[in-house]
C-alpha cells in the first residue's frame, strides 16, 4: 500500500510540475506579446462547429464484450463535444483518476471511466450513455490531436496507460535538456541547437522521424533561426498544440503501437495451433528487441498476476 501510494504521488508531481509550467509559460507568453504589441488583439475566432455526420447513436447491447461506459440497449443522442470540452474532460478523467487510486488502489481506464461517468450523471443512465458514447466518437473525430489519440488508445486497451505518464516524462526531459542547452539563459536556441537536443534526448529517433520533427519545428517559428523554444510547449485555449509537441507526441505513441504490433505478430507467428507460452512469448519479444533481457521477467511476471495464467517459470 506505501509503494502504490508513493508511485501514485510522483505521477501527480510530476503531472502538477508539469502543469504548472505550462501555465508559467503560457502566462509568460501573454505578458511579452501585451508589452510588444499592446495595439493588438486576439483576432483568433472562437472554433466553430464541425458539420457532425452522426445525429444518433445506437447503443452496443449489455454483452460482456461491450466496455461497462459502454452498455446500453437503444438509440442515443449524440452530445456534439466540442474540442476545447473534450479536452478540458480528458484532464479532468485523468486528474480524478490518480485520487482514486490513492484511496481504492490502481484501476483501468475503461472500469474508472465508468465510475467517472456514474459520479457526474448520476440517477440517468440514458444520459450517462450519451455522454459516453459522445465523448468516444468526439474524440475518434479529434484523434489527430496527440491528447484525443491518446486517451483513446489507453480507452480501447490498444496501449498500457503507463505510455501516458511516459510521454509527460518525455516532455518534459526534452524541455529540461533545452534549457541546459540555453547556456546564456536567454529562452532562445537555433534550429540546430534544438536538432542536436532531440537527436541525444528522443528514444528511438530514426532519420524520417528527426526529419519530421524538424519540419515542424521549422511550422512553428518559420523563418526564424532563433526559437523561443518555450513556447513550443504552449497550448490555446482548445487544448492545441503546435505542429513541433504534437509531431513530438504522435511519435512516441506510434513508435509504441509498432512495437507492441511487432511483438504480436511474431508471438503468433510462433505459436503451434494457436497455442501460446511464457517461452514462446519470452524467445520472441528478445529476438525483436534483445535489450529488453534486464526487464522482460519481471513485466512477464506482472502480466501473468493479472491473468488467470500461471507465471512463467523463469521469472
Amino acid at each position: 500500500a506505501d509503494e502504490l501510494r508513493t508511485t501514485l504521488e510522483e505521477k501527480e508531481r510530476i503531472i502538477r510540475r508539469a502543469n504548472a509550467e505550462m501555465k508559467a509559460i503560457s502566462d509568460e507568453r501573454d505578458a511579452l506579446l501585451s508589452t510588444v504589441r499592446p495595439q493588438q488583439k486576439c483576432t483568433k475566432e472562437p472554433e466553430k462547429d464541425l458539420e457532425y455526420v452522426v445525429q444518433w447513436f445506437i447503443g452496443k447491447g449489455n454483452g460482456l464484450h461491450v466496455p461497462k461506459y459502454m452498455r446500453w440497449h437503444g438509440k442515443l443522442k449524440n452530445r456534439f463535444v466540442k474540442k476545447g470540452d473534450l479536452e478540458r474532460i480528458i484532464n479532468d478523467v485523468w486528474r480524478a483518476k490518480m485520487a482514486h487510486e490513492v484511496q481504492g488502489g490502481p484501476i483501468s481506464l475503461p472500469d474508472f471511466f465508468s465510475i467517472y461517468l456514474k459520479e457526474k450523471y448520476p440517477g440517468d443512465a440514458q444520459r450517462r450513455a450519451e455522454h459516453a458514447y459522445s465523448l468516444v466518437y468526439s474524440a475518434e473525430r479529434f484523434k489527430s490531436d496527440a491528447d484525443c489519440e491518446l486517451f483513446l488508445a489507453i480507452l480501447r486497451g490498444e496501449v498500457p496507460e503507463e505510455v501516458w505518464l511516459d510521454q509527460i516524462e518525455l516532455l518534459a526531459a526534452v524541455r529540461a535538456a533545452l534549457e541546459d542547452k540555453d547556456e546564456s539563459k536567454r529562452g532562445t536556441l537555433t534550429h540546430a541547437a534544438i536538432q542536436e537536443v532531440l537527436s541525444q534526448t528522443v528514444p528511438m529517433l530514426s532519420s524520417w522521424r528527426f526529419q519530421a520533427l524538424c519540419e515542424a519545428l521549422k511550422e512553428d517559428s518559420p523563418g526564424d533561426d532563433e526559437v523561443q523554444y518555450a513556447q513550443l510547449f504552449t497550448s490555446d485555449r482548445n487544448g492545441n498544440q503546435g505542429a513541433f509537441i504534437e509531431e513530438l507526441r504522435d511519435q512516441h505513441l506510434h513508435s509504441i503501437q509498432a512495437y507492441i504490433a511487432d511483438i504480436c505478430e511474431v508471438v503468433h507467428t510462433a505459436s503451434v495451433d494457436e497455442h501460446v507460452t511464457w517461452d514462446i512469448i519470452r524467445n520472441e519479444w528478445l529476438r525483436i528487441d534483445p535489450a529488453a533481457e534486464s526487464k522482460i521477467d519481471a513485466i512477464l511476471s506482472s502480466i501473468a498476476r493479472a491473468s488467470k495464467y500461471p507465471p512463467p517459470t523463469s521469472a
